[in-house]
């Protein structure tokens, strides 16, 4: 029997990272009409054939050895689709990247685009405190911004936490090249409030039963400090050691591992005040031209 015709996924959820994104990942693979890339996040279109070449701590094993940057190996993760009518994949970093709006215009003919947001301040600060979870952050969060203009000339992967919730300078490159009508656009205060409605609508948009009982209970990727503090000591003490053996590892291995982590009673501890109002202050135009650009009332996200 000839092996299945390579296909590309029919949607792609492009961000926002620490907006639910992998929440949603899990929650679209219990749909029985929905087949999910079996690699979360696998970036092929931001790097297209090119391998990724992220700069930083640790970026070398732990962020560009995850990528699938070759079209084989990517077209390899949807050959079990099997009659699958929508496939899928959910990669946060496409949302930022200028390569992959154009790169998923030439490779998939009517793909559907679906992006969730989250407060870009309340995003920006869960992505700080997942980082230092998971002992990539050494800085307090007023450093880490401090630190963003060289992180990001010197071409880090992490640590961009302001840069990621320009929300509007991001989208628009996706808006000016596909129909609105193939763009969808949630806010992280949608899922939260009523996940089975935004599901509903959702699965509409991807062209499938829209009826499918979800179970939404499980939590996934929660940010904070890790409240027990010998687990705490041992998942940030442990960088080095895990981007040493990561490689060796099964995939679904490492999966387990860093769920147990994720998946343990957190601490959060507050932003100042401050720093929320430098912050807000400068995604202010941003959001104000976001809520022309998607149609919703943002005003208080200015609040």
């Amino acid at each position: 029997m000839a092996a299945p015709a390579p296909r590309f996924p029919s949607f792609v959820v492009i961000g926002a990272a620490k907006s639910g994104t992998t929440a949603l990942y899990h929650l679209l693979r219990q749909h029985p009409q929905v087949f999910m890339s079996r690699v979360k996040e696998p970036g092929f279109f931001a790097f297209d054939e090119t391998r990724p070449s992220f700069s930083g701590p640790h970026q070398d094993s732990l962020v560009n050895a995850r990528f699938v940057w070759r079209l084989d190996e990517y077209l390899d993760l949807f050959r079990s689709a099997g009659n699958a009518r929508a496939l899928g994949e959910v990669t946060p970093y496409y949302l930022v990247s200028p390569r992959a709006a154009p790169s998923l215009k030439t490779h998939v003919e009517g793909v559907r685009l679906v992006a969730l947001l989250r407060h870009p301040v309340e995003r920006a600060y869960s992505h700080y405190l997942m980082l230092v979870r998971d002992g990539h952050e050494p800085l307090s969060f007023e450093e880490a911004l401090a630190a963003e203009p060289a992180r990001t000339a010197a071409n880090w992967y992490w640590g961009r936490y302001r840069e990621h919730g320009y929300y509007h300078r991001h989208l628009r490159r996706y808006f000016d090249l596909f129909p609105r009508e193939h763009i969808r656009v949630y806010l992280y205060d949608d899922f939260r409030r009523d996940p089975l409605g935004l599901l509903r609508d959702l699965f509409e948009f991807l062209g499938v039963d829209s009826n499918v009982a979800i179970d939404t209970s499980a939590r996934h990727n929660v940010s904070g400090v890790l409240r027990n503090p010998v687990w705490r000591l041992l998942w940030s003490r442990s960088n080095s050691i895990r981007a040493l053996i990561r490689p060796l590892l099964p995939r679904a291995l490492r999966r387990r591992v860093a769920a147990f982590f994720e998946t343990r009673p957190m601490l959060k501890p507050p932003m100042s005040d401050e720093t929320r109002r430098e912050l807000l202050a400068g995604y202010r135009d941003d959001i104000l031209k976001l809520q022309d650009l998607i149609g919703r009332d943002l005003s208080a996200w200015l609040r």
